[in-house]
């Protein structure tokens, strides 16, 4: 949201800016060419030249003048600037070299000055200025210079459009008149919007922040329902009796056996989650093989399938197979062990949907395999001692 609306606040300074300038320099060059003026004084005319750039150098002046950018020709934009090497639109009609050049060679300029710089008639011409050829060309007691292209001549302007105004204008006519008064309107009206948007942009990022805040407390709650219901869920079926011996903090799985084992009536929708404690082939605490104990759930298919079985064994169809877990010691065997043979006689830690096909991974030692040794043909899952075997991926 903040940056959206600087983006947009961002957008409007540059149009305005680009406008405004574009305004008072159009409106600059419409008053040179009518006032003889030169364009005001804030604004570029030449690659962020401004008009008295011209002036740094006399001997270029004519060729700064003739230069051209995209707002037009610089003598149209400086004309009282330009007028003086007679360019532009408040020049004097030009004299020809035999009125004036006198004495002169080279290129003259148009205070009767003589240029003497390597000039050549075309690119003397090319600046706008008059060629005078060579001092042979002319007699040495050749006409003088005309007195009103002498060192001292200024083009001829009307007072009222020289740069500084007389008495007798009105200030307020000028100040009306002024770009810059204009240009601070524009200003002190951006200036508002700005001010608008901030304040605007404030009420909104404290509005989010609230709402925010109030989602958050939200998620909170239904998170804290979900987790009760999800308890309520989980324990249909079993009694909340205050004489339980069962402590949730020995472990979810420890506590889940222990209340299962406090029931009168053990298959309920929570019990089917715990799986069966079997040490050397029977239920701990019951006296049931483990076979008895799992109802058909795990431990089935066949003859001798978790015979002298020692470890958790979940009720999923786990440890199901002619002689499967037969001798085998495994902390908690889910969705594994599947098949004749599978896991016979073998060292485990944790099982989990691996292991399930005919005399896989018999008399191995692996502390955890997940989601591998499901081929008849992964013979390295048979026979071996290993850390781990993920994803088929076996470390030793």
């Amino acid at each position: 949201m903040q940056i959206s609306l600087l983006i947009a606040v961002t957008m409007i300074l540059v149009l305005a800016s680009a406008s405004a300038e574009t305004s008072s320099l159009r409106g600059g060059s419409h008053r040179a060419l009518e006032e003889c003026v030169d364009a005001l004084p804030a604004f570029s005319v030449y690659k962020g030249e401004k008009c008295d750039w011209i002036t740094k150098d006399e001997r270029n002046m004519a060729k700064k003048c003739n230069k051209t950018s995209s707002l037009g020709v610089v003598y149209d934009l400086c004309p009282f600037t330009c007028a003086k090497v007679g360019l532009g639109p408040c020049a004097t009609s030009r004299a020809t070299s035999q009125d004036t050049c006198g004495k002169c060679s080279g290129c003259l300029k148009p205070s009767g000055d003589c240029n003497n710089d390597d000039y050549e008639q075309t690119s003397c011409e090319q600046i706008d200025l008059i060629w005078c050829g060579t001092p042979s060309d002319f007699p040495s007691d050749g006409p003088s210079a005309s007195p009103s292209m002498g060192p001292s001549s200024k083009p001829s302007v009307s007072p009222s459009s020289q740069p500084t105004s007389t008495p007798s204008e009105s200030p307020s006519n000028k100040s009306s008149d002024s770009p810059s008064s204009s240009n601070g309107d524009i200003i002190d009206s951006l200036r508002k919007t700005i001010a608008d948007l901030e304040a605007s942009s404030l009420a909104t990022i404290e509005s989010l922040e609230e709402s925010i805040e109030s989602l958050e407390e939200s998620i909170v709650q239904k998170d804290s329902i979900i987790a009760d219901l999800s308890l309520q869920i989980e324990t249909i079926g079993v009694p909340n009796d205050p004489t339980s011996q069962c402590n949730a903090e020995d472990g979810e799985l420890a506590f889940d056996k222990c209340q299962c084992s406090e029931l009168t009536v053990i298959r309920t929708a929570a019990c089917l989650k715990v799986p069966i404690d079997c040490v050397n082939g029977f239920e701990r605490g019951t006296g049931l093989t483990c076979e008895q104990a799992c109802l058909g759930d795990c431990c089935a298919g066949g003859t001798g399938a978790c015979s002298r079985f020692t470890g958790h064994v979940h009720r999923d169809g786990s440890c199901n197979g002619i002689g499967a877990c037969r001798d085998a010691i495994i902390d908690e065997v889910k969705g594994s062990c599947t098949g004749r043979g599978a896991c016979q006689e073998g060292k485990f830690g944790l099982v989990t949907e691996s292991c399930n096909n005919e005399v896989i991974c018999y008399g191995s030692e692996i502390s955890l395999i997940e989601r591998s040794c499901n081929s008849f043909y992964d013979k390295d899952c048979r026979n071996i001692i290993a850390t781990s075997i993920v994803d088929n991926n076996t470390r030793y």
